[in-house]
């Protein structure tokens, strides 16, 4: 290699460790401003950690908070159940009691009715054998005297006619 390319490559070279220096104090500033911000990160971690705990504690508590509510929530809900089946049954035993009373009185109400009915079937059976009774002794009566007309003006006929005084019609 000439003196010529061999200075030509030095000054090459040494134009590179200068670059090379300056890179190393670049990147020397960067790993400061780095450090810097890595740091700020972990203080801002630890309060977001700190702050995921207090939020993780406040959730502990709603949680307790809310499972007290609903258990208290669901004894009153069955406490309420239990009373509305305590009133249906009373409601229920009243109605059938109510039913009951009812249904005595329409059964009296209808013993009474039968009761009437056969009164009056009684009544209208008597009623009809009374008439038929009556019925029967004028029919004979009015067939009696009939007859007996009959008999006086087949005899009228059969001695000629003779005129005698006036008859009662029956």
């Amino acid at each position: 290699m000439d003196t010529e390319t061999r200075a030509y490559l030095d000054a090459a070279l040494e134009g590179l460790r200068q670059d090379i220096r300056a890179g190393t104090a670049e990147t020397a500033a960067l790993r400061q401003d780095l450090r810097g911000e890595t740091g700020a990160l972990r203080g801002e971690t630890a309060a977001l950690r700190g702050e995921t705990a207090a939020l993780r504690g406040e959730t502990v508590e709603l949680r307790q908070e809310l499972r007290a509510e609903t258990t208290s929530r669901r004894q009153e809900m069955r406490a309420q159940a239990e009373d509305l089946r305590r009133e249906m049954r009373e409601t229920a035993e009243e109605t059938r009691r109510h039913f009951d009373v009812v249904g005595e009185s329409i059964r009296s109400d209808v013993r009474a009715v039968a009761e009437g009915v056969a009164a009056n079937s009684e009544a209208i059976e008597r009623l009809g054998t009374g008439l038929r009774a009556e019925m029967d002794s004028r029919f004979t009566a009015y067939h009696a005297v009939v007859r007996v007309a009959l008999q006086e003006l087949r005899r009228d006929i059969h001695e000629g006619g003779h005129e005698r005084g006036p008859r009662s019609p029956l």
